[in-house]
C-alpha cells in the first residue's frame, strides 16, 4: 500500500481549494484507489459533502481506508461508504458524482509487476492507468463535475492532458511541486 507523501499532500492541498471555492452544497464524492483513504477523510470533513465513497481493488487499502475514518473524530462517518472495485466494474451505472478524485500510480513500468509495483506503476508511459481512469469517469460524472487527478514529470503528462480532452475534460486549476527529481502535479478538470 503507497503511504501519502508530498503528492498526496499537494492532492488535499487542492481539494480543499477546490471545496472552498466550490459554492455547491450536498456533494457526492468518490476517493477512487484510495489507499489509505487521505483524500476521501479530507473530502468528509468539508460542510459542502453529503456522501464519500471510498474505492480500491485491495482488501487491505478498503480496511486500513475504513479504520482511518473510524479511528478520525474530525470526519463524519455516516457521509463514507466503501467499495471493493477495479475502477468503475462495481460502480453502478447510473451513479453520478460531483467530485471524482485519484492519485493513481504514475510511475512509467519497469518489468514484471509485483503486488507492491500495482501502487505506483502507471504502465509502460506512467499514464495508462490515468487514461483508463479519464475513459470511464467520463460516464460517472455529473454534467458539472470535475476530476481531481496526480501526475508526475517522469510519465507523459502532455500525452495525459492531451487524452483529457479527447475526453471532454479541459484543466481549469492546477498546482506542481518539485521534489527531488520529479515535478508533481495535481490538476482538476471539468467536462466541456
Amino acid at each position: 500500500m503507497y503511504v501519502p507523501s508530498e503528492d498526496s499532500e499537494l492532492a488535499v492541498h487542492l481539494l480543499r481549494v477546490y471545496l472552498g471555492k466550490t459554492g455547491k452544497t450536498g456533494l457526492s464524492i468518490l476517493d477512487m484507489g484510495t489507499g489509505t483513504g487521505i483524500l476521501g477523510m479530507c473530502a468528509a470533513m468539508d460542510r459542502n459533502a453529503d456522501n464519500v465513497l471510498f474505492a480500491d481493488i485491495d482488501d487491505a487499502a478498503l480496511a486500513l481506508a475504513r479504520s482511518n475514518v473510524m479511528s478520525n473524530r474530525n470526519v463524519l462517518r455516516a457521509k463514507c461508504a466503501f467499495i471493493k472495485t477495479d475502477m468503475f466494474s462495481k460502480i453502478p451505472s447510473k451513479k453520478l458524482f460531483d467530485l471524482i478524485m485519484f492519485n493513481p500510480p504514475y510511475l512509467p513500468s519497469e518489468g514484471e509487476r509485483s503486488a507492491l509495483q500495482n501502487t505506483w506503476d502507471g504502465g509502460p508511459t506512467g499514464i495508462e492507468v490515468s487514461a483508463e481512469f479519464m475513459r470511464q469517469s467520463v460516464l460517472h460524472l455529473n454534467k458539472d463535475g470535475a476530476l481531481l487527478l496526480v501526475a508526475s514529470s517522469f510519465s507523459d503528462t502532455d500525452r495525459l492532458f492531451r487524452i483529457a480532452e479527447a475526453c471532454g475534460f479541459m484543466p481549469f486549476l492546477k498546482q506542481s511541486v518539485h521534489i527531488f527529481f520529479e515535478d508533481i502535479t495535481a490538476a482538476l478538470f471539468k467536462k466541456l
